[in-house]
């Protein structure tokens, strides 16, 4: 919740997904400047599309109130990890920077500087990726740069030019990013209060402590990388994204791979050593001379000693993994966890015992740089490829390397390692189907995933159809999975090719039913990743394209609104407390112009619809006690319901019998709704509570106690007067 707008989880009835909802605040919502500037904070975030940006579904004005509807990202903000563990580890901090680094930088590409990056303006989704939030105070730039006509920013990071009013560019985002890391690694904001006036915190930011001078025991790269983000001097910081993000990606490649990063606190004490070292390197350089001729002696006169090296099979650049020649058990073991991971879908566990064995120096080749591969392709299967690509390049420096004058590797698989960092697609004009052993086939499976989260389709495409065509001897049956896999890619590859996706409809009826057609292409995808964010992104296009039908006056009514059958339609649901269906109903008719009645009724069949989600969800956490009236003319004494949403009522001799919301008498749910809302702490949420309860009395029939309950909810709130006023003068009397 920010100082002008609320957030909330709202549900997206027409796609029926849970949303991100922020609302302007009522203290701004008739303040003309503010509003231009929400409106404008939409339309930014919704002009560009990245994976490491929270994506903007739709905005509007509903009670006269702006909001925005947003994807939502379930795993909190980045900022309560930080007050919750006080310091993020380093190399988790620097998986989490390398995407909002990214995301920056398509903002930057789009023209634009997000001007407030902080810990809470970073999301957390389900799987701790990282997505940048709150366009609110962005500018576009021109040529580059831009000038701010207010200063918002939080303190803490906030970059010295926008202190002193001077013109940003995308190097203020880049010190706020790298004050953003410096409070994450260290635990410790850059400034040391929020309140520090003008003058002050400019001096502040010119007298940061260095983050290796704070906390030694981090490494020395990602203390550098830190310091030059928040130079003083934009001139001083980073030139682009790409030199941020390549100085990033090295040091967590250090880090996984689990190389000793010199920290700041070890770099010092060695600087000291190396100083007393050269004070008597001339006291034991006579010494020195001494052992090196005797040094030669011995090598002169040595006996020939037996050599113990790894053996590497003449075969191993052109077959599968070998762990046969692996005498470990454990290592065996962790291979057929990964292998058995992989044909249960469970990608995330593959790549991690991937990576596992490629990092473990026990395990003998091919075995290793096979893992590496493998970890690769699983990375991608989970549709992460910036991970996919960060373990690509470890996997190539594995499998690189020559051991008897050969790579550990066939060469086609170290070609296409080299390549999944690349820009262009892999050509599939090469593929050679004739050749159809271990190396080929995967080069291939690797191809194609490559191809497919860079939006490759039809290039991806022909390698998984060469996957899926190559013939496998039984030696190789372990492969058959991957051949499963190319065959899912196929499936969503054709559902991606559906005619729908051509273009957008042209009339109402026409959106209605592509909507329907990606809703059901979306539950059918089987593969994670690039599939999912094309069918999401084209259904936002197609949201957008019906608002702009909607608003063009050139196109009539598709279906024509008839308010007496409209009125039977809804009696007849409401009758069944079928009040989410109504509303469903509604929304089929985009009536131009706009009917007063629909939009009343609408307005009353989703506060009708949240006042029985409210119910499931209060009994769900208590279950009811007491006596309560079914339409039947019985009493029972006990209302649970189960984790799947089964209501079970009890009867006055204990016994248990399924039921439903519309078994029971209104003024019943009424007055069970009104014992839940009681207990509820906020004013605020009571009334609007209260508001639903009345939406739900009317529907249901009992119209008196309805009105008779909103004039009593209007005395109090205004607000609620004003909507109720908007409403009722347009339903039937």
């Amino acid at each position: 919740m920010g100082g002008m707008s609320m957030v909330y989880v709202a549900k997206d009835n027409l796609l029926g997904r849970e949303v991100a909802l922020k609302i302007l605040s009522e203290e701004f919502s008739s303040d003309q400047y503010r509003i231009k500037s929400f409106e404008e904070e939409a339309r930014i975030t919704a002009s560009f599309n990245h994976p490491n940006v929270v994506r903007v579904f739709t905005t509007g004005k509903a009670f006269e109130r702006f909001y925005i509807a947003m994807e939502l990202v379930p795993g909190g903000h980045f900022e309560h990890q930080i007050n919750e563990r006080g310091k993020i580890p380093e190399i988790e901090m620097l998986a989490l920077a390398i995407e909002v680094a990214q995301g920056l930088k398509a903002a930057n590409a789009a023209g634009l500087i997000h001007r407030d990056m902080k810990p809470g303006n970073i999301l957390l989704d389900s799987e701790g990726h990282a997505k940048i939030v709150d366009f609110g105070l962005a500018l576009v730039t021109q040529g580059g740069v831009a000038q701010a006509t207010e200063f918002w920013a939080t303190p803490y990071y906030v970059p010295p030019e926008t202190i002193e009013g001077r013109p940003e560019d995308f190097r203020s985002d880049i010190y706020a990013f790298g004050a953003t890391l410096y409070h994450a690694l260290s635990g410790i904001p850059s400034c040391s209060d929020e309140s520090l006036s003008t003058e002050a915190l400019r001096d502040a930011k010119k007298k940061v402590i260095p983050l290796g001078t704070l906390d030694p025991s981090l490494s020395v790269d990602v203390c550098r990388i830190v310091d030059r983000a928040m130079a003083y001097d934009p001139e001083k910081r980073f030139s682009s994204y790409d030199a941020l993000m390549a100085q990033l990606e090295d040091a967590y490649k250090h880090l996984r791979a689990g190389v000793a990063i010199e920290s700041s606190g070890t770099a010092a004490k060695r600087r000291v050593k190396n100083h007393r070292v050269e004070l008597v390197v001339g006291g034991v350089a006579g010494l020195a001379l001494i052992v090196a001729i005797f040094a030669g002696i011995w090598w002169v006169t040595r006996d020939t000693l037996p050599k113990n090296k790894p053996q590497v099979s003449q075969s191993s650049t052109s077959t599968l993994p070998d762990l046969a020649s692996d005498k470990s058990n454990e290592i065996a073991a962790s291979y057929r966890v990964a292998r058995s991971a992989v044909e249960a879908g469970e990608f995330e566990k593959a790549a991690a015992e991937f990576t596992k064995l490629r990092e473990n120096k026990s395990v003998q080749e091919p075995t290793r740089s096979w893992a590496g591969v493998e970890a690769v392709m699983a990375w991608y299967l989970v549709g992460d490829s910036v991970r996919a690509k960060v373990e690509a390049n470890d996997a190539l420096a594995q499998a690189s390397a020559v051991e008897d004058g050969k790579p550990r590797l066939d060469k086609v698989l170290i070609t296409v390692l080299g390549e999944v960092n690349s820009v262009s697609a892999i050509s599939s004009r090469d593929i050679d189907k004739s050749v159809s052993d271990p190396p080929h086939l995967i080069a291939w499976m690797l191809a194609g995933l490559k191809n497919w989260e860079q939006g490759m389709l039809q290039d991806a495409g022909l390698y998984f159809n060469a996957v899926l065509s190559a013939k496998i001897s039984a030696d190789d049956s372990w492969l058959k999975v991957y051949q499963k896999i190319a065959g899912y890619y196929l499936v969503d590859l054709k559902s991606l090719t559906s005619p729908v996706f051509a273009k957008l409809p042209d009339s109402f009826s026409g959106c209605g039913a592509a909507a329907k057609e990606l809703n059901d292409i979306l539950a059918s995808l089987k593969t994670r990743g690039r599939a999912r964010s094309n069918v999401q992104a084209w259904q936002l296009d197609l949201k957008n394209h019906y608002n702009l039908l909607m608003d063009s006056e050139k196109n009539p009514p598709v279906l024509l609104w008839d308010r007496n059958d409209a009125i039977l339609k809804l009696e007849e649901l409401s009758k069944d407390y079928r009040f989410a269906e109504a509303s469903d109903y509604l929304k089929a008719f985009p009536v131009r112009p706009v009917d007063a009645m629909r939009v009343s009724f609408l307005s009353l069949t989703e506060a009708a619809a949240e006042f029985l989600e409210d119910l499931n969800s209060d009994v769900m956490k208590k279950p009811a006690r007491g006596e309560y009236l079914l339409k039947s003319g019985e009493f029972v004494t006990g209302i649970s319901i189960n984790s799947v949403g089964v209501i079970t009522v009890t009867d006055s001799k204990g016994v248990g019998k399924p039921a439903k919301w519309a078994d029971f008498k209104s003024e019943t749910l009424v007055d069970l709704y009104r014992a839940y809302v009681k207990d509820i702490p906020s004013n605020s949420v009571r009334l609007r509570r209260y508001e639903r309860a009345i939406a739900y009395a009317w529907l249901a029939g009992d119209r008196q106690q309805a009105l008779k309950a909103a004039a009593s909810l209007a005395d109090i709130d205004p607000e609620f007067k004003k909507r109720w006023d908007r409403i009722s003068q347009s339903l039937p009397k």
